[in-house]
């Protein structure tokens, strides 16, 4: 799919990675923009940088399927049908078995089941369609797992595995899928970070509409993984080689005797 003709919505837009998507899109020639979030505000802040490009901004919570379907159906009925939907919700929850079952759910909710809720509104119509492209954010630590935040990783994990389910029943339909697992990423979730964090271990941090751009590109090639930095991709083909050897490797990396 190309992005140039398209209408793009993003969730989560107001903000980092959603942000830089939706700068990206536009900078690739999208016809028309939809922006979900529950920052009216920020919205309000990416549709004034935006130019003459249309744009229709929806607060919703990703966490209401009502609230989601109803603000997917005010983007067609304004914007037309969905011609690529990036899925960004998303939350960092730190901890480990410890960590309380709100905070665990919370994790479920917002990492997987936004997902899985924006999906089925936008899907059904892409089948009837027989085209259309999703593009679900994960994270590195969906496919290494995060060693500070085992609720994160965890649910990111789901993440891949979701899209994973849609890439292979989907394509059947016309509809591409890909799944966008970056590392280090400036925003304001990462901003607190000290600089030995695990997250900036994995390789040189982007920013978010650098980052935006890459994982556009790659949608349009037609990848699935898209990972921005090589020792991700490193350590994820040294655990589908040896989960032994990959095991050591993220000990050292996590500075665990």
């Amino acid at each position: 799919m190309r992005i140039a003709g398209s209408l793009v919505v993003v969730t989560g837009a107001a903000n980092g990675i959603g942000r830089g998507l939706v700068r990206a899109a536009v900078t690739a020639g999208a016809r028309a923009v939809g922006l979900i979030d529950i920052d009216a505000g920020g919205m309000d802040e990416v549709s004034r940088e935006l130019g003459d490009v249309p744009v229709l901004s929806c607060v919703a919570d990703a966490s209401d399927e009502d609230g989601m379907r109803d603000a997917l159906g005010r983007v067609e009925a304004g914007l037309g049908p969905i011609d690529v939907f990036c899925a960004n919700v998303g939350v960092a929850v730190s901890g480990d078995l410890e960590t309380d079952d709100a905070l665990w759910l919370k994790s479920w909710d917002l990492n997987l089941m936004s997902i899985v809720r924006a999906a089925r509104v936008v899907v059904p119509a892409m089948r009837e369609r027989g085209r259309g492209g999703l593009i679900i954010t994960s994270s590195a630590a969906g496919l290494l797992g995060y060693l500070d935040g085992l609720p994160y990783g965890v649910t990111k994990t789901a993440a891949v595995a979701l899209a994973e389910h849609l890439r292979i029943r989907e394509a059947r339909h016309g509809i591409q899928v890909s799944c966008l697992c970056p590392a280090g990423v400036r925003t304001a979730m990462t901003a607190h970070l000290p600089e030995d964090s695990l997250v900036w271990a994995t390789g040189s941090p982007l920013d978010a509409e650098e980052f935006g751009r890459f994982a556009l590109a790659e949608f349009e090639r037609g990848e699935f993984l898209v990972v921005a930095q090589e020792k991700v991709r490193e350590l994820d083909r040294l655990r589908l080689r040896s989960r032994e050897e990959w095991f050591t490797a993220m000990r050292a990396l996590g500075r665990i005797a």
